[in-house]
C-alpha cells in the first residue's frame, strides 16, 4: 500500500496502471524469495503471485483502503493452504 501510494501519488506523472504494474512486481519478487528459485516455484510466484499483487491494488483503489486486499490475501492464503493439505493428506 505504501509503495503504491508513493508511485500513484507522489509521482505525478506515472498512471495508476504504471503504479500498479510496478507494485505488483515487487511483490511478485518478494513472494520469489518466499517460495524459492525452483522453477516451478519461479512460476508460481511470478505469474500468480504478479496477477493478485495487480489485482490488489485495483481493490484498494476501488475501496479507498488496503482492508480488502488483505482479506482478499487471507482468503487466498487459506484456499492455498486448504489445497496443500489436500494433496499432504491424499
Amino acid at each position: 500500500d505504501f509503495m503504491l501510494d508513493y508511485f500513484d501519488e507522489k509521482i505525478a506523472d506515472l498512471p495508476f496502471i504504471v503504479a500498479n504494474l510496478i507494485t505488483a512486481v515487487a511483490f511478485s519478487l518478494y513472494h520469489l524469495l518466499a517460495y524459492g528459485e525452483q522453477l516451478s516455484a519461479v512460476s508460481g510466484s511470478l505469474i500468480t503471485a504478479g496477477l493478485m499483487g495487480f489485482v490488489f491494488g485495483y481493490v484498494r483503489l476501488n475501496q479507498k483502503s488496503i482492508a480488502g486486499s488483505i482479506a482478499y490475501h487471507m482468503v487466498l492464503n487459506l484456499w492455498i493452504g486448504f489445497i496443500s493439505l489436500a494433496i499432504v493428506v491424499s
